[in-house]
């Protein structure tokens, strides 16, 4: 056998073959392998296809098993839950039913869930009906939450999908039962609310509703009424107010608090002035009130107010003791005679207690006649609760006062208790009696000259003093003479005072003009005397003499020592400004050389040298202050004018703080001036006014310790310029400040200050010479405070009255 490689491929034998058989054999073999390629060809195919279906099938059969295993799963998940799905896959085709029917409807039967007439509400049962067969029929979606009697709450939601109808009924749970829950409550109260709103509708009272801004909301007819529109939508629309504007500020602070609001106001009402009884509460959402008008209540209750309270104020007003118990014996209205009748415990009486307890308290207080068996006499009292006629009796009690007792019956039960106190009546006689004694002897122990002339003009009653004056007899007086009659009597008279005579007999027969008189008599004898005429309430009228002739003499003395004091006065003032002026001039020239030694060209000092000058230049302007002092005195005591020219206030506290510095740099003390920007100017003397600081910032100086602060402030009022000076010195007692203001008057307290004592009196004195004054507010240890008022209008000091001395 040869090798595979040496034989004769395929091809050539092909060719060979072909070669070898004629052409029909070639046809015929052709055609023959033709049908066997077809064959093979075909077998192939069919293979294939065969191969594609069967992997074609297994793949079916693995979709179908996952579609399976998937339908199982949503199976399952569906069941999982507590909830009834429902299909209709054509509108005449039985429903689908998946679920558990049970637990939603508490039915055994699938097919009833769709009756849910039986286990529904008729209300959620016809909209179940409704929405089902729209859903079925026009494809309409719908969901909502149902309550079934059972409480449960079901969650119904049904849509068409995939051209099937589905109904899906689920019993929540978590939060959309709680939402369920709520939504139903809502629906509820919703009911409720409307049921409620109806009501308040019918309400012949006005209702409203305001939100949280106060703003209405709801109105009933009642108040549409109110405001006088047709319809309560107009009402809330224009937030139409029936109260005032005060009383709804209350209202809405009450709310604000958390409060109820609740008063009796005046309303317009429909036009009409009406009374309403108004209530509001609030929360947080708003508040509702009502109006409940009680016009005419409070016109009954007023009218009855006003009948009892003048019944009370009638029985008030009465001296008569009146007290009123009730039907059941408890005591209904007492008055204020008869509080102060028997002194009871106003409390005791408003408690309201009963007659018995009333007897038992005065019996206490010993305001009950003495009687041996207190229940009898109670007794026979209380037959007036019982009785028809009024009875009258006597009560002495242990005091000495006698009371007589009316008890009266009242028409509607109860009896009523009068009291009069009759003792001043019995002790009248005998205390008339007396008085006329005690008269008579006090008239004659005056040393006053008294007469009494009455309503005739004739003398009814006079003392030994008017007999003794006039040295009439007593038979002169005895026939009670005319006041004519008497003027002739008295001879006495200067006859410069005959034409006080004139008007006295014209003031004790005049009817029409009965005034009070004053006058002077001048006697033969030099004595004079004081008479005086008052009318009296009986017509008649009172005539005094009083001797004033001491009086008169020392007076006389008085005016010529006065006058000659004036004349010594205008001495002194002369020789004060000659001395001021011939000390003032030395002192000036003491002070310029001081200063002109401080100078450089005089040339150079030593320190001690300095500290002399320094001692020298203080005390040349402390003699100064003093002289400028003396001439403050000399305006103090005549009363001079003082040129008033406007003083700029911020350039006078400069000068001040100037003229003060070197005395206050000794005790290293410094002074704070406090004055506002724009403080402006006053009227003043400024000369004046500034000695009067600086007077004050040297006494402050005196009384603060080494490197303590003084304070001159200023501050402008509406009538008046105020400055204070202050310091923190050891204070100044109340019983030593107003003798400060006296002349050589110094505080000898913790002071290291010496001055003449002129200072703070002469500071008074110059203020009141402007219209000002000086006040002290100072405590012992809390420092000093002294205030200058100065009026922003100078008085007029032409017509202000001179200072005398």
């Amino acid at each position: 056998m040869q090798p595979l490689s040496a034989e004769p491929t395929l091809v050539e034998r092909l060719i060979d073959l072909g070669q070898a058989l004629s052409r029909q054999e070639v046809t015929s073999l052709t055609l023959t392998l033709g049908v066997l390629l077809f064959a093979v060809v075909t077998a192939i195919a069919l293979l294939r296809s065969r191969t594609k279906a069967a992997h074609e099938r297994t793949e079916a059969r693995r979709e179908i098993a996952r579609l399976r295993a998937e339908a199982d799963r949503m199976t399952a998940l569906l069941l999982s839950e507590p909830q009834v799905v429902v299909i209709w896959r054509s509108l005449t085709a039985e429903p689908a039913v998946l679920g558990d029917v049970a637990t939603i409807s508490g039915l055994d039967s699938p097919r009833r869930i769709l009756a849910f007439g039986s286990w529904l509400g008729a209300e959620p049962a016809s909209a179940m009906d409704a929405a089902v067969d729209a859903l079925r029929r026009r494809g309409k979606a719908f969901g909502f939450a149902i309550l079934t009697p059972r409480g449960k709450h079901i969650e119904a939601e049904g849509r068409p999908v995939g051209g099937v109808a589905v109904l899906r009924l689920r019993d929540v749970t978590g939060a959309k039962r709680d939402h369920a829950a709520v939504a139903s409550k809502h629906k509820q109260l919703e009911d409720e609310i409307e049921l409620v709103r109806n009501l308040l509708e019918l309400m012949p009272a006005p209702i409203w509703i305001r939100d949280v801004d106060g703003k209405l909301v709801f109105a009933n007819r009642a108040y549409a009424a109110a405001v006088e529109v047709s319809d309560p939508d107009e009402a809330t629309a224009r937030n139409l107010e029936l109260l005032d504007q005060p009383v709804r500020a209350e209202a809405a602070r009450a709310r604000e608090q958390n409060a109820a609001f609740h008063r009796r106001v005046g309303a317009i009402v429909a036009g009409k002035r009406r009374t309403l009884e108004v209530f509001e509460a609030g929360s947080k959402r708003g508040a509702a009130g009502i109006a409940l008008d009680v016009t005419e209540a409070e016109i009954a209750r007023s009218e009855i107010a006003r009948i009892n309270e003048a019944h009370r104020g009638t029985l008030d007003q009465m001296p008569t003791a009146v007290a009123i118990f009730g039907s059941d014996r408890r005591l209904n209205f007492y008055n204020n005679a008869y509080l102060a009748l028997f002194k009871l415990d106003e409390t005791f009486l408003d408690e309201m207690p009963d007659d018995s307890m009333v007897l038992d308290k005065l019996r206490a207080q010993r305001c009950l006649p003495e009687t041996s068996d207190f229940r009898a006499f109670k007794a026979q009292l209380h037959e007036a609760y019982a009785a028809i006629e009024p009875k009258h009796t006597m009560w002495h009690l242990a005091d000495g006062r006698s009371l007589r007792l009316a008890i009266s019956p009242n028409a509607q039960g109860g009896v009523t208790y009068l009291f009069d106190d009759v003792s001043e009546g019995y002790a009248l006689a005998s205390r008339f009696s007396s008085l006329e004694n005690t008269q008579d002897e006090t008239l004659d122990a005056l040393a006053e000259a008294v007469a009494v002339f009455g309503i005739d003009g004739r003398l009814h009653l006079h003392n030994r003093a008017f007999q003794n004056l006039w040295r009439f007899s007593d038979v002169d007086l005895a026939d009670k003479p005319p006041v004519d009659a008497i003027r002739r009597l008295c001879r006495a008279i200067e006859p410069a005072s005959n034409e006080v005579w004139t008007e006295i007999e014209r003031a004790v027969t005049s009817s029409s003009e009965r005034l009070p008189l004053s006058r002077r008599l001048e006697l033969t004898d030099k004595r004079s005397f004081d008479t005086a005429i008052v009318p009296l309430p009986d017509g008649g009228n009172l005539l005094t003499f009083r001797d004033v002739s001491d009086t008169v003499r020392a007076e006389r003395i008085l005016r010529e020592r006065n006058a000659a004091l004036i004349a010594a006065d205008a001495i002194r003032d002369t020789v004060i400004r000659y001395i001021s002026h011939d000390l003032r001039s030395p002192l000036n020239n003491i002070s310029g050389y001081t200063q002109f030694l401080g100078t450089a060209e005089a040339g150079p000092l030593t320190e001690k040298q300095r500290e002399y000058l320094s001692h020298v230049s203080a005390s040349s302007a402390e003699l100064l202050s003093i002289i400028d002092g003396l001439q403050l005195a000399i305006l103090d005591a005549g009363g001079k004018n003082i040129p008033a020219a406007q003083v700029e206030i911020r350039k006078l506290l400069d000068a001040v703080a100037a003229n003060t510095k070197e005395r206050l740099a000794e005790k290293q003390l410094s002074l704070v001036v406090d004055v506002s920007a724009g403080i402006g100017s006053f009227a003043a003397d400024e000369a004046r006014v500034r000695q009067v600081l600086e007077n004050l910032v040297a006494n402050a100086a005196g009384h603060s310790r080494r490197g303590e602060v003084i304070g001159l402030s200023v501050e402008r009022r509406q009538q008046a310029i105020l400055f204070h000076v202050s310091d923190r010195g050891p204070g100044i007692p109340r019983d030593v400040q107003e003798r400060l203001f006296q002349n050589l008057e110094t505080l000898p307290i913790d002071s290291t200050h010496r001055g003449s004592g002129l200072g703070l009196s002469l500071v008074r004195s110059a203020m009141k010479l402007q219209g000002g004054d000086v006040m002290i507010d100072s405590e012992p240890n809390r420092g000093t405070v002294v205030t200058c008022v100065f009026p922003l209008t100078p008085p007029d000091t032409k017509n202000s009255p001179t200072a005398t001395t």
